[in-house]
Order: C-alpha cells, then structure tokens, then sequence
C-alpha cells in the first residue's frame, strides 16, 4: 500500500510528475502496479473522507483499534485504552505527536520558526508515540534538498499533556484522528500529486465513477478469476481444452496462492494485473514446447504465449515456479538497464 509521507522533504514537484504520470496512463487505458488506499480515489472525486470503513483497506489495523473505541461499552474508554487525543505520525526519523484539540483544522501546519513567530498556535510538539496502533506510512526515503518547493522541517513547540479519549469525546476523536491522517498531515503532497492528476482528466468526467470504479481503472483489477482465464484461453499446436497436459495445466494453477497467480500473468502478459476491461481481453495463449516427453514450460519475451509440454502435475509445478522465477530476475535485470534482452537470453541458454 503506498500513501504520502507527512513532512516529507521531496520536492512538490516530483509528486505533481506522479500525479501527471497517473493521468496519463487512466487517458491512454494503461493499468499501474501501485496500489493506493480508497480514500485517495475518494479525495480526487471530491468526497469526504470521514468515517472508518473509508480507511480501512489501507489502514487495517488502524480502524479496527478505532472501530474498537467506539464500539466499546464495558465502562470509560479512558480507563481502558489510556488514549491521548493526539495524533502520533513518524516523521523524518522523530515522532511527532499533534494535540488535535489544541491545533485547529486551519492552523499551518507543520509548525516552522517562521511559522510560529506568526502564530500563537503552539500545540505541535515532538512527544513519545502513545498510541496503541503503529501508523504506517510508505514512501521513497527522502533527499535532502534545498529546492525551493521542498516542505519545511517541522521544529518543536512547548509540552504538554494532552486530555484523555472518553466516552463523550471519542466520536470526535475519531473524525480529528481521520482528517489528520488523510488530509491535514499530508495536504502540501496531496495537492500537488491532485494538480496532476486533473491534467489530463476532468473533474466533471471523473465525477461519473465511484471511488472503486476508478481504482480500477487506475490499478487494474487485482483478484484473478481463473475459470474466466481458462474459459478464453486459447491453445495451438494440438492443442486443446481436454488435452490431458492442459487439463493438468489449469489443475495445478487453481492451486496456486494469490501470489502465485499473479506472477502466472506476469510471466505470461507482462503484467500481474487483469485490465479493467475484464478477463476476457486477456489474449492467453498455451501451445506445445517439443514432444510430450519433455518437462519443459517456457516464455519468449514479453508475448502472451506460453510454452508448455509435461505429463506429470508436480513436474510441472516445479518446472513453472522455477520459469517463473527466472522471468522475474530477468525483467528486474532489464528494468536496470545493466543488459539488453538478447543479452541475458543467450546468458541464460548457456547456464552463465
């Protein structure tokens, strides 16, 4: 799960790229393998993100300690869960705890020596993280850089103690704790990766999607429906769907993990995503690789043909996992640039 990272010392500028970079692939109907929680596509439609279902594909953990704190009736919350009304992020290499009763929605945040010379907002203040929940926030490790777009470094401001979660304040503290996390602490990356992404497409022609739909179309659909797959299949060279090899082909593949599956597209299509065009624009194509007495199941670069003969199953578990493991060090090592494809293929064909 990628998301922006609070105080993040990246120039604005790259995230706008990212958001351009985006838009361009939803114009030009190209999936990308980057998953974004919901509330991002929710945010880009323009709608609210208030309530815990909304964080909950991205945060898990997150909103089932939430869902925990409202839902508890055993006695006060605030001597169970001893939950302090901050929020709590990890920001360049400090924990940073916000007293969110103390530092309203408008106040500017992070808080900067300039900042709080202007200011007699004086809430934000490093603390030790006494949340129960870790927040987890991926991001590239930031630069140091002294372009001019780049967001200040947050500093200090007094301590002080913040007030207990209770039971009359918890609801509250639930919305603060979601706009903190979704908006607030990451408004500076979140606005510039939205300016980019409205490049190329119109808020008003956007607004006919839900947030869902416009995950997929972003994303791809990630769930793969092997039956669908199987169904448009297509077979050469002999052949066919009740072909003993290929019965067995598509038996082993129904056994495979989530993962296993993914990298099954991957090695096949060049990509571990189903377009959101659906299963059926998928052009899979299985033929024969030699004589039925060869184990062998094999892939030339970037086709959507798969090459396979073998009569036994776990023959042909194994020499796939393995095939498929070299097609993925093979696509990392061209991503690298460091050889080109007919390169590392003769490499291979002679064991190097």
């Amino acid at each position: 799960m990628s998301w922006f990272q609070p105080c993040s010392l990246e120039p604005l500028y790259k995230l706008e790229l990212l958001g351009l970079l985006t838009s361009l692939a939803v114009y030009n109907g190209l999936t990308l393998p980057i998953t974004f929680p919901k509330a991002l596509y929710r945010k880009l439609l323009g709608l609210d993100v208030t309530e815990v279902d909304h964080i909950r594909d991205g945060w898990p953990d997150l909103a089932r300690g939430l869902s925990n704190l409202l839902t508890w009736t055993d006695g006060e919350v605030g001597d169970i869960f001893m939950r302090s009304y901050e929020f709590t992020i990890d920001a360049l290499g400090s924990t940073l705890s916000v007293d969110m009763e103390k530092v309203r929605r408008d106040d500017s945040w992070p808080m900067t020596e300039n900042t709080r010379s202007k200011s007699k907002a004086k809430s934000a203040s490093f603390q030790d993280d006494r949340a129960s929940e870790n927040l987890h926030v991926e991001s590239v490790n930031p630069e140091q850089t002294n372009t001019s777009d780049t967001q200040p470094t947050p500093t200090g401001a007094p301590t002080t103690d913040a007030n207990l979660v209770t039971n009359a304040n918890r609801s509250q503290y639930v919305k603060d704790y979601i706009f903190w996390l979704t908006d607030k602490s990451i408004r500076p990356q979140y606005e510039a990766f939205a300016r980019g992404f409205h490049t190329c497409l119109d808020r008003k022609a956007l607004s006919l999607f839900t947030p869902t739909a416009l995950q997929s179309v972003v994303e791809g659909i990630q769930e793969i429906d092997i039956d669908g797959l199987e169904r448009t299949a297509r077979y050469d060279d002999g052949y066919t769907p009740a072909h003993r090899t290929v019965r067995d082909f598509w038996h082993v593949v129904r056994q495979y993990s989530p993962e296993k599956k993914r990298q099954l597209l991957e090695f096949v299509t060049a990509s571990d995503r189903v377009p959101v065009s659906g299963i059926g624009s998928i052009l899979f194509v299985i033929q024969r690789n030699g004589t039925d007495d060869n184990v062998s199941i094999t892939k030339s670069a970037w086709t959507t043909r798969a090459h396979c003969s073998c009569s036994a199953v776990a023959d042909l578990m194994r020499d796939w996992t393995a095939c498929a493991d070299e097609s993925h060090v093979f696509r990392q090592i061209v991503a690298a640039g460091v050889f080109e494809p007919q390169e590392i293929e003769g490499q291979v064909a002679r064991g190097d």
